[in-house]
């Protein structure tokens, strides 16, 4: 007696991989030998190869043989628009290098044109070292919103709002204007979301924060604040306000997981709790602030009070829009400032930039892990194989974290759709990027 072959359900893609890390929340574990089901750029199931062999019937299989597969990675603080900037004058102080190299240059030749070419460049690089999607915070929000629809990507575009910009012509009051009608503008545009961002929250008064805070609970904007990046900024604020940025953030009721707090340095013990117990999202850059500032994270104490820690590069201080550097450079410090080898863990700096930066921008529903029912926005890093063959024990996440290099990148899928193909994008075309880019570089030379 013949019995029917079960029907295979039919999918779109199926990619085998030989470790995939899921960053589930429940799980530190990697999984080994599985593959993952994707149709209509959704993820389906996540299930040993074999089993996937008995139940799907792919249009397209893809093995990575070498490789681990995540989620991809999700930058939750650069300024795409200052690309063509942002490796100016790093050896020098901050104060010098704004006063006397950035500031100048965008006063003379910011303007669409150049902030569109930066955006895609930054895009471009993101794209490269497998980041599905960022945070930017610069001027011109509708050129980062345009780029970002362009390419496929997700991203949180801030409402810039700077009363000491150093473009005269933006005020606060306009800069809310704009932005607020540019969040109407793409309110059916799902790619796109918008916060409110605060560079420097020593020059936003406390009528304006009342403001801010009041229009950012009523249309449940989130708020991205830089307030503690260095000592200078703490005392300013209590010269000014008499108290220091959290017990301000504290007074406003601006404390919350509605808010991403960037740039978290020099952080008292009982503050650490304070932000622990509100679920701020704290946001580091650690190359950011030893280049900018000369300042350490509490990485390893802000994990030990269980506080959310997001990793993210701020490029205009770091010109890294790399987050493999960061997360590497994160897991040492935190060691180094916890005095212990294991004050941090490679999953730890993983999840900081996946599933705690997804929540952090309001995108964990779609993104930040490999589950079913999320958008496929996966990243393949394929491992060095003498680091692989000469440990005893592999495991995936710690050859990231500490070996990996952009490099290594060597697929990206945003919704399914390849960007990143054997270490190559897909649909954007380097040469002519680059020759654009040189036009302008010479430009800012002279």
């Amino acid at each position: 007696m013949s019995t029917n072959p079960i029907k295979k359900i039919d999918v779109e893609l199926q990619i085998n991989a030989k470790y995939i890390t899921p960053m589930k929340t429940s799980s530190r574990d990697y999984l080994r030998d599985h593959a993952v089901l994707i149709d209509q750029g959704r993820i389906i199931e996540l299930v040993p190869i074999q089993e996937a062999q008995q139940k799907y019937q792919a249009a397209k299989v893809i093995s990575l043989k070498n490789h681990v597969l995540l989620p991809g990675l999700i930058n939750s603080y650069c300024s795409i628009g200052a690309s063509l900037f942002h490796s100016i004058g790093h050896d020098l102080p901050h104060s010098l290098r704004l006063q006397n190299h950035l500031i100048p240059l965008e006063q003379q030749w910011l303007g669409d044109e150049l902030i569109e070419l930066a955006s895609e460049l930054s895009i471009a690089q993101m794209l490269k070292t497998g980041t599905s999607a960022f945070s930017s915070h610069y001027f011109a929000p509708h050129i980062s919103a345009k780029t970002a629809v362009k390419h496929g990507i997700k991203a949180s575009i801030g409402i810039f709002i700077n009363p000491a910009s150093s473009c005269p012509a933006l005020s606060s009051e306009s800069e809310l204007a704009h932005g607020l009608q540019l969040r109407d503008d793409y309110k059916h545009q799902s790619l796109v979301d918008f916060n409110f961002s605060l560079p420097d929250l020593n020059t936003i008064s406390d009528d304006l924060l009342t403001k801010i805070a009041t229009i950012s609970n009523e249309l449940g904007i989130k708020l991205n604040i830089q307030a503690h990046r260095s000592l200078a900024e703490i005392e300013q604020s209590v010269r000014r306000f008499t108290k220091r940025p959290i017990k301000r953030l504290e007074q406003f009721s601006l404390l919350s997981p509605d808010l991403n707090l960037s740039q978290v340095n020099h952080l008292q013990r009982n503050e650490i709790e304070i932000l622990a117990k509100a679920k701020t999202y704290n946001l580091v850059c650690p190359q950011a602030s030893i280049k900018t500032v000369n300042s350490i994270a509490p990485i390893s104490s802000l994990l030990m009070a269980k506080a959310n820690l997001v990793l993210a590069s701020h490029n205009l201080d770091s010109s890294n829009l790399n987050l493999l550097k960061e997360i590497s450079l994160a897991a040492l410090l935190g060691k180094i400032e916890g005095r212990s080898s294991n004050a941090t863990t490679a999953y730890q700096m993983l999840q900081a930039v996946t599933i705690n930066a997804a929540e952090a921008l309001a995108i964990s529903d779609t993104s930040g892990s490999v589950s079913p029912n999320k958008d496929a926005d996966l990243c393949a890093i394929e491992l060095d194989d003498l680091q692989d063959i000469s440990a005893i024990h592999c495991d995936p996440n710690e050859q990231i974290v500490y070996n990996a290099q952009q490099s290594q990148v060597s697929h990206l899928w945003l919704k399914g759709k390849a960007k990143v193909t054997d270490y190559q994008l897909t649909d954007i075309d380097e040469a002519y990027l680059v020759k654009n880019v040189s036009q302008w570089q010479k430009k800012l030379s002279h």
